[in-house]
């Protein structure tokens, strides 16, 4: 009897491969537990030297048996080559802070808690003053009109003798001290223009007489009569007109003047008592505007009093929009920083992940890849018989057939 024994091995090739993918996994998880040790180390404020010291391990065991550990020793040169700023390990989450704005909403919070009270306190206080200003305008006005009734009782007493008639025998006291001298040198002025106008033509008369041939003095005494004559009536009646017109409007003044003090006399006297009754009444008017004046500013002040209390209302509610104005827009700016942050970890993150990620791609390239085998067969005991060597032969050739299609070949 025959005993045969198989023997299956994979491609020393890729059995290598996949051996160095190990190895290269190992590798970088123990560098990522090194750098991750080493930087906790770091945080603990130990300089390089104490780490390294820190980390070394000494041997274990009987180097050649079963269990041995060799030593690990590291230097603070070792140590130094992981760069201060190296992350190993997934990235922190990160929270973005407050903004200026969401930072200054609160501040203003804060502060504008009760900043309505001193208005409500100004508020009661226009309130009272509008109260006692009431109070006084009743005063005021009581007085106001017992002085407005004293006046025009004195007033109407004083009207007496305001309806005299007008005495034209005082019109000479009004006349003008100076109206003959007016006179006399009106006259005197225009009797010189005169003159000298009359002397200007007679030049002309002679000149005309010669020219036409009169040299006789009869010839220039008849043209000088002829046109000079006439003038000189006339200027005569003319000067004589004026100066009449000028005692006239005189004497017309004067009278104006007389009848103008008579009359201003009895208007100042009834100005007079009229202006004692207008006095009075002046008076209790002016009590009355006082005392309304007083009352409409205390209904002004009460008014402003519901005005400032107000104010510290709209104050408040102001504040209170520019604090949701400055938490949306600070709100955008700190939505905006997360983003920021939360891009910045998946990129770190994704960083992080890729050297797993491409040795786990590698090792499903590996996983995937059809592998020839190599088999060896052994045989002890007696030959076999003619129809077991067939039967043999036909295994071996499916095995050989089926690994060929496995490796692509057929």
């Amino acid at each position: 009897m025959t005993v045969q024994t198989t023997i299956t091995k994979q491609d020393p090739q890729i059995e290598a491969y996949r051996l160095g993918l190990l190895e290269d996994t190992q590798g970088l998880i123990r560098n990522e537990m090194f750098g991750k040790q080493v930087q906790n180390l770091r945080a603990e404020g130990l300089s390089d030297a104490e780490i390294a010291q820190r980390l070394s391990m000494p041997a274990e065991g009987v180097e050649g048996e079963d269990g041995y550990l060799p030593a690990i020793d590291y230097t603070a040169e070792d140590i130094g080559k992981i760069s201060l700023d190296a992350e190993f390990g997934m990235p922190d989450y990160q929270v973005a802070g407050l903004t200026k704005g969401q930072q200054e909403a609160i501040e203003k919070a804060e502060a504008g808690v009760g900043s309505y009270k001193p208005y409500i306190a100004e508020g009661l206080g226009d309130v009272q003053t509008a109260k006692d200003y009431t109070e006084d305008a009743i005063t005021g006005m009581e007085e106001a009109t017992d002085k407005g009734v004293t006046a025009a009782e004195a007033g109407i007493e004083s009207l007496a003798g305001a309806g005299a008639e007008f005495d034209p025998t005082g019109i000479q006291v009004f006349m003008n001290p100076y109206e003959q001298e007016v006179i006399d040198r009106t006259i005197a002025d225009l009797r010189s223009n005169f003159q000298s106008q009359q002397a200007m033509r007679e030049s002309d008369i002679a000149a005309k007489a010669v020219s036409a041939g009169a040299y006789g003095q009869s010839g220039f005494e008849r043209a000088r009569a002829r046109e000079l004559d006439p003038r000189q009536e006339a200027f005569e009646k003319s000067l004589a007109s004026t100066v009449a017109d000028l005692r006239m409007r005189g004497y017309q003044d004067a009278a104006t003047r007389a009848q103008t003090a008579f009359e201003s006399g009895k208007d100042r006297t009834i100005t007079a008592a009229s202006t004692e009754g207008q006095l009075g009444l002046g008076i209790g008017e002016l009590g009355q505007a006082g005392a309304l004046g007083q009352a409409g500013m205390a209904d002004q002040l009460s008014n402003q009093g519901v005005v400032t209390a107000g104010l510290g209302e709209l104050e408040a509610n102001l504040a209170a929009g520019d604090i949701n104005n400055l938490m949306t827009t600070g709100g955008m700016e700190q939505s905006n920083e997360q983003a920021i942050l939360d891009a910045q970890r998946l990129t770190d993150e994704q960083n992080y992940q890729e050297p797993y990620k491409q040795l786990g791609f590698l090792s499903d390239v590996y996983a995937g890849i059809p592998t020839s085998q190599s088999t060896q067969t052994m045989s002890s005991g007696s030959n076999a018989s003619p129809f077991m060597q067939a039967a043999s032969a036909g295994i071996a050739g499916l095995s050989a057939y089926g690994g060929a299609k496995q490796a692509g070949i057929l």
